[in-house]
């Protein structure tokens, strides 16, 4: 091997390992500061925090709690200078819910007293049932309203702001759509900043925004350490997702910021205060101050039109281009790479078509690396769900058996071709990454500035001396693909396990023109520490108090037969491993497999004595409307309905979803429903199962290493009105 190419070989490493460390220093996020009055400060916004979340109970849809973190919300907008008003509204959603919602609405009118054209600041107050929800969306509360608080010591913006604290995020954006529908401020704003959380720590990352090139500009502009790509738009627009800003994004221009780190916590019992990192609140107040700033002193008019590809580097600053420019941008990739093919002396096309085709055939080799190996953890119990108590030990045995598969290919490949063709594969690997940056820029743009840029100076190093071209191409790479590496662990865990290995894979092509043909032996290295890693993951105990395992248990009961008690371990569609043995010890043998409610997950379930409680009342008000009130002050109702039926909730029509509607925050006198189906099934949902015997030994029994998720644990009592149950 030559000295030159082992030195820029060495240069190459060195810089990429430098990169990824950078890139795990900058997800740490801003250290917390104890800032001048009118500054963000998340000392000041954790006691914020620590006020909304006192008590540590759920602030579910008409709760006492969500009541006195309203009142928490209310206080702390007065004393900021904001005029506050509750709105009390109803509102149903395309998830299938309807609710009863109280949001907090503060508004300091701009510098010439106006509140119309305003900058709208949007979080939400209420959680999920399962948990305290100090990360979602605790954190974006208390950051809200130590914005509002350095906003009120200065002098008014140009703008109005209006400060929007919703209820009923989590039942389906029911706060934001009742305000949205209900209000005359909602009509006022011309711009939106949103704050959520799907996690507990993480950078605050800007994910979504609408108003195209000219909020990417402010963006740009406005923020100190940017957390943000077009890629995330472009991966989020293709998820089922929604925060409060999918209400707003259609008609205001904004920004949509959320942490996704500490995901294991989210929606669960252990999103609690002891998990939040006060370096991300202090990223989202920093974020969300800037922005109103930069709103309120921009003139709409003076906006520019279009979409933009944009994408921080490491969170300094933001390198951005008209979206209209992307197609032209990889085609000028791809034409330098031709060039630099055409003036290659002694590589023929034919050649460097070869090492194109060969760069595919190892990255190929590399994610079937990656499945294979995440198969046979799955097998082994390794993997019972896609975020684990030890993600070193798992990223180390993915990333390893993906690179293992990958150095295999590339040292056949230069075993049949020579040494020397490392040329005509530096330039077959660039020219794959052009083509695959131009196919970017046409079917997801804003994807596309992975391949495109690194492929534009590729295409110039080309020009100058090879080995440091290949050197300095690899690492502007690294620059783009590294800092995605871990993130993309605690966006999607092991759900796609190629998708976790893909930075460093790709990094590695770009790489290996420079690497020789290496022995057995070192391959051979690479697989016993693969194995190892593998054996070591097998061995550990895939949850922790810090990652549990989502477990609810469940009570059902009917209008007849016995109470039914399961555990369900599951999230949404996602299992979540199978029941943990003292729960199943617990429980006993199963005797069937039911759901708790329509489209849930099934669960193993054991009859136990009736509940001696009575179901909810369903009075028949005319031929189709019915009356429906909770006899045991449940403030959840839930209506199975048969396929095709229609239904609405209070005068509003809802669309099931999954054959299943459920209405929030019901008040004692209960709620009007108008359902055109003969059968259908109405069913109260408490929080806690302590009417059922058997299913309070099963909660008692719960390891630590387990905890209720999402709705927690619930009684269901359910009735039929009329006829049989279908």
């Amino acid at each position: 091997m030559p000295l030159l190419r082992r030195r820029v070989l060495a240069a190459t490493l060195a810089a990429l390992a430098g990169i990824l460390v950078l890139a795990l220093v900058r997800w740490r996020g801003p250290t917390p500061e104890d800032a001048p009055p009118g500054a963000f400060s998340a000392i000041r916004a954790r006691e914020v925090l620590v006020d909304i979340v006192e008590g540590g109970e759920p602030r579910v849809v008409g709760s006492k709690a969500q009541a006195r973190a309203r009142d928490v919300a209310a206080d702390r907008l007065r004393r900021a200078g904001f005029d506050v008003e509750t709105q009390h509204g109803f509102a149903c959603s395309h998830h299938g819910t309807c609710g009863f919602v109280e949001n907090v609405i503060g508004v300091r009118p701009g510098r010439d007293g106006r509140r119309d054209h305003a900058v709208l600041l949007v979080a939400h107050l209420d959680s999920v049932a399962a948990g305290p929800g100090a990360g979602d969306d605790g954190l974006g509360a208390a950051a809200v309203l130590e914005t509002a608080r350095a906003l009120g010591v200065a002098p008014p913006l140009e703008r109005a702001v209006v400060v929007l604290l919703s209820d009923g995020e989590e039942a389906g954006l029911l706060g934001a759509l009742a305000f949205a529908k209900g209000h005359p401020l909602a009509r006022d704003a011309d711009y939106v900043v949103n704050l959520d959380a799907r996690g507990t720590t993480g950078p605050s990352m800007l994910f979504e925004l609408s108003g195209g090139r000219g909020v990417v500009s402010l963006v740009a502009s406005a923020l100190r350490r940017p957390t943000t790509a077009s890629l995330f738009g472009e991966v989020y627009r293709r998820m089922p997702n929604d925060t409060d800003f999918s209400v707003f994004r259609s008609s205001r221009a904004g920004v949509n910021f959320g942490n996704v780190a500490g995901v294991e916590r989210y929606h669960t019992s252990r999103d609690d205060l002891s998990a939040v990192d006060d370096a991300t609140l202090q990223h989202h107040g920093e974020q969300a101050l800037a922005m109103v700033r930069a709103f309120a002193a921009h003139d709409a008019a003076a906006t520019p039109s279009g979409d933009a590809v944009w994408f921080d580097v490491m969170s300094f600053f933001v390198v951005r281009w008209p979206s209209e420019l992307t197609v032209p941008l990889a085609g000028v990739a791809c034409v330098l790479i031709a060039v630099s093919v055409w003036r290659a002396k002694g590589v023929t096309l034919f050649a460097v078509a070869t090492g194109a085709l060969t760069s595919l055939a190892v990255l190929v080799a590399g994610i079937v690396g990656t499945i294979a190996i995440a198969a046979l953890l799955r097998a082994a119990s390794a993997l019972p769900a896609p975020w684990v108590a030890h993600p070193v030990l798992l990223l180390v045995t993915l990333h390893g058996s993906a690179l293992l598969a990958a150095l295999a290919v590339h040292v056949l490949r230069l075993r049949r071709a020579g040494d020397d063709a490392s040329r005509s594969i530096w330039l077959g690997t660039w020219m794959l990454i052009a083509l695959l940056g131009l196919a970017a820029a046409i079917g997801a743009p804003g994807a596309s500035y992975l391949f495109v840029v690194p492929a534009l100076v590729a295409g110039a190093a080309g020009l100058a001396r090879r080995d440091v071209g290949v050197g300095v191409s690899a690492v502007v790479l690294g620059v783009l693909w590294l800092p995605l590496a871990w993130p993309l662990y605690v966006v999607l865990g092991a759900m796609a396990p190629p998708a976790l290995t893909l930075p460093v894979l790709v990094v590695s092509l770009a790489v290996m023109p420079l690497v020789p043909p290496v022995g057995g032996r070192v391959l051979a290295s690479m697989a016993l520490v693969v194995v190892v890693c593998a054996i070591a993951l097998v061995a550990q105990v895939p949850f922790s108090e810090d990652v549990p395992q989502r477990v609810n248990v469940i009570v059902r009961q009917d209008d007849e037969g016995p109470a039914w008690v399961m555990a369900s371990a599951a999230w949404g569609p996602m299992r979540w491993g199978p029941v943990p043995p003292p729960i199943a010890e617990a429980r006993g043998a199963s005797e069937r497999r039911m759901a708790p409610l329509r489209g849930h997950a099934e669960a193993d379930a054991r009859a136990a004595p009736r509940i001696a409680a009575l179901p909810p009342e369903v009075t028949r008000e005319e031929r189709t409307r019915y009356r429906v009130r909770s006899r045991r002050g449940a403030d959840v109702l839930a209506i199975e309905l048969p396929a095709g039926a229609s239904v609405r909730v209070e005068g509003e029509p809802v669309a099931p979803r999954d054959g299943l509607v459920f209405v929030r925050g019901v008040p004692a006198g209960g709620v009007r429903i108008d359902v055109d189906a003969a059968r259908f099934t109405v069913a109260d949902v408490t929080r806690g199962v302590g009417a059922c015997g058997l299913a309070e030994a099963m909660v008692h029994a719960r390891p630590r290493e387990a905890a209720p998720s999402q709705d927690g644990d619930v009684t269901v009592l359910a009735t039929s009105p009329g006829e049989p149950r279908f």
